[in-house]
C-alpha cells in the first residue's frame, strides 16, 4: 500500500464530488479547545472504533472523530487509493478547521492514511503539529492487505453497524443469528500464509521500541517518539485497561514541551 506522491488530479477531484468523510464531536467543548484532534479509522472505519478512549484534555482539547465514505458501501472502496481516501478526511478536517496547525491520530491502517493526510496538508502549506500512530502498518514494512481481508473487514463494520442502528430488543448475539464470525477466526483462511501479516495482526510484538517498526525511515527520527503497550492489534482498541494504556502515553505527551514536536500550540490558531 504505498504512499504516492501528492498531486491532485481528476481522479482525486472526482473523489470528492461524489464522496464525503463526515465526523462527530467524541470529546471536548469547540468553545474552550485550544487545539483539535482529528481520529482516522480505516477505509471503512467509524468513529466508533474509538469510542473506548478515555476523556484527553476535556477542557483544552476538542477530539473529533472521522467515519470513513466507504462504511457503508465498502463494495465501492475498490476505486480508492490511499491518497484519495486522505484527500476525502482532509477536506472533511477543514471544514471543522479551516487552518492548522493541525493534531492527527490514525489507528491501523487510518494512521497510514494519517500519515497521507499531513503529506497533503503540508503541501497545502499548512503545519501539522502533532500525528499519533497506533499500531499503524509503514507501507515500506508491512505488505498491502489484501482485497479479500479489506472486503471482510468492511462487511464484518457494515453488519454491525446495522446491528447498532436497531432498537436494542431485537439485537440478538451474532452467533445466534447467523452473522459473520470474527475477524480472528476468518484470519488465517484470508491471508492464505501471509505469516508476516497475520503476525502483525493477531500477535503480540516484541523490540518496536528501538525501531519503530519502518516508520523512522518515514519520519525525522529527532520527531519520533515510540511507546509500546501490552497486547495486539485488536485488543489494543477493545480492552479498556490496554486503551488506557496507550491514552496515557498520548496525555503525557500531549502538552509536554520536551516532546520532539516544534511550534507547540497553546492558543488557538485557526
Amino acid at each position: 500500500m504505498p504512499i504516492e506522491e501528492v498531486n491532485p488530479n481528476k481522479n482525486m477531484q472526482v473523489v470528492q464530488k461524489v464522496y464525503r468523510a463526515s465526523s462527530v464531536l467524541l470529546q471536548g467543548n469547540v468553545q474552550t479547545a485550544v487545539n483539535n484532534l482529528f481520529l482516522f479509522p480505516g477505509p471503512f472505519g467509524t468513529s466508533k472504533v474509538f469510542e473506548l478512549i478515555p476523556s484527553i484534555d476535556p477542557n483544552f482539547v476538542a477530539v473529533f472523530g472521522l467515519t470513513s465514505v466507504f462504511a457503508n458501501i465498502p463494495d465501492q472502496f475498490d476505486n480508492a487509493s490511499i491518497p484519495e481516501l486522505a484527500s476525502l478526511y482532509v477536506a472533511e478536517i477543514k471544514c471543522r478547521q479551516p487552518h492548522g496547525p493541525y493534531s492527527l491520530l490514525g489507528y491501523s491502517v487510518g494512521g497510514t492514511i494519517a500519515y497521507e493526510a499531513a503529506r497533503q496538508l503540508i503541501a497545502d502549506k499548512e503545519a501539522v503539529e502533532r500525528i499519533y500512530l497506533v499500531d499503524s502498518p509503514c507501507p515500506l514494512v508491512i505488505p498491502s492487505i489484501p482485497h479479500n481481508l479489506m472486503s471482510f473487514i468492511g462487511s464484518t463494520q457494515a453488519n454491525q453497524q446495522e446491528l447498532d442502528s436497531q432498537p436494542k430488543a431485537r439485537v440478538q448475539p451474532m452467533s445466534s443469528t447467523g452473522g459473520t464470525p470474527t475477524l480472528a477466526i476468518n484470519l488465517p483462511s484470508l491471508l492464505k500464509g501471509d505469516e508476516k501479516l497475520m503476525s502483525w495482526l493477531l500477535y503480540d510484538r516484541r523490540g518496536l521500541g528501538a525501531t519503530g517498526g519502518g516508520w523512522e525511515r518515514l519520519v525525522d527520527r529527532s520527531k519520533l517518539k515510540i511507546a509500546t503497550v501490552d497486547g495486539n492489534h485488536l485488543s489494543i482498541m477493545e480492552e479498556p485497561n490496554q486503551v488506557l494504556e496507550w491514552v496515557t502515553e498520548l496525555q503525557s505527551s500531549y502538552w509536554d514541551l520536551s516532546f520532539p514536536f516544534k511550534g507547540r500550540s497553546t492558543r488557538k490558531r485557526w
